[in-house]
């Protein structure tokens, strides 16, 4: 067939094992000639080299990428890591040899680039919201009665919390048999906080403080 290549493996001086590619650098070396274009591998790493009236051609068997280094990986030559943002490649087998630290088995193939500038301001994000505001009301309930005290949070903002007590004792807290607050809930308009009061008759006139927690809404 018009054109066609052969190859051979040439190892000279008896049953010798060649080293192709080579064992350090993972080259395979070839010699081409020019007035047949036969090509021979040949054992550079052995000392051999081409003869007159041929070219030599080098090439890789190829790299492999194992990702990220580590310490516990065994590596072999050709082998490709990256290590603190650079890449490197091996150039002889190894274990526990960090890349930045042994350039006798490891070559920089692609230093870490500078870090780049500022990029431009993003657009400015939504408005939150601007703290919260305690609105508080001061009613006295008589005694043996109940009343619904409705605490109204101001035009623009929305209730998220609020309740009532008499004197020290809080809802849920003191004798009950007294006075105390029945209910506590964001009203039916959800624009403030409702508090049901009791008195019972064993109990005077009773002062509460009612209060609404609100927010911009």
């Amino acid at each position: 067939m018009g054109g066609a290549l052969s190859a051979s493996i040439v190892i000279g001086g008896g049953a010798a094992i060649a080293s192709i590619p080579s064992s350090t650098t993972g080259t395979i070396t070839a010699c081409v000639k020019a007035s047949s274009g036969a090509v021979r591998i040949i054992d550079a790493q052995a000392g051999h080299h081409c003869a007159a009236g041929e070219t030599t051609l080098n090439w890789s068997k190829g790299y492999t990428h194992r990702g990220a280094w580590s310490a516990s990986v065994i590596y072999s030559v050709l082998d490709v890591v990256t290590s603190g943002g650079s890449s490197y490649l091996a150039r002889a087998a190894s274990h526990g040899k960090s890349p930045s630290t042994n350039p006798t088995y490891w070559s920089l193939l692609a230093a870490r680039g500078a870090t780049g500038p500022q990029g431009p301001t993003g657009p400015r994000g939504p408005a939150g919201a601007s703290g919260y505001n305690v609105v508080t009301e001061y009613v006295t309930v008589n005694t043996g009665t109940q009343q619904l005290v409705d605490v109204h949070c101001p035009s623009g903002q929305v209730p998220v919390g609020g309740g009532a007590h008499s004197g020290n004792a809080f809802p849920g807290l003191g004798n009950a048999q007294w006075a105390y607050v029945s209910e506590s809930s964001i009203d039916e308009s959800r624009t403030g906080w409702a508090s049901t009061l009791v008195v019972t008759p064993a109990q005077g006139n009773t002062y509460f403080e009612a209060n609404a927690i609100c927010i911009n809404g």
